[in-house]
């Protein structure tokens, strides 16, 4: 099961830009999957009302993106690395939204 079965987002134009990734090569779509997954999540904390289920659900997602890049192998020219790098960014930007939420009730 990939990425793609795991988590879907409402947005009609991230489901164009899946689907223009999915023309690209191998190889590129490793590096535009990473990139798809940072605009869902985008997508889901824009989308965030007082439910903090999908700050937590995102949470999951990035922290299963990241597992999945820390299996791969090769780290394709440091773009893996950087990816990874990236996630774990988001994973603390995500955790801060939800300790805000939660201190002003949102």
């Amino acid at each position: 099961m990939g990425f793609n079965d795991q988590f879907s987002c409402p947005s009609a134009s991230y489901r164009r830009i899946l689907r223009s990734l999915q023309k690209f090569s191998m190889k590129s779509r490793f590096i535009h999957q990473i990139f798809a997954a940072a605009l869902a999540i985008v997508a889901l904390v824009q989308n965030t009302s007082a439910d903090q289920g999908n700050m937590e659900r995102a949470l999951d997602a990035l922290r299963n993106a990241r597992s999945e890049l820390s299996q791969a192998s090769h780290d394709k020219g440091g773009h893996r690395t950087n990816a990874i790098h990236i996630i774990d960014q988001a994973i603390e930007q995500v955790k801060e939204g939800i300790r805000v939420g939660a201190r002003h009730g949102d």
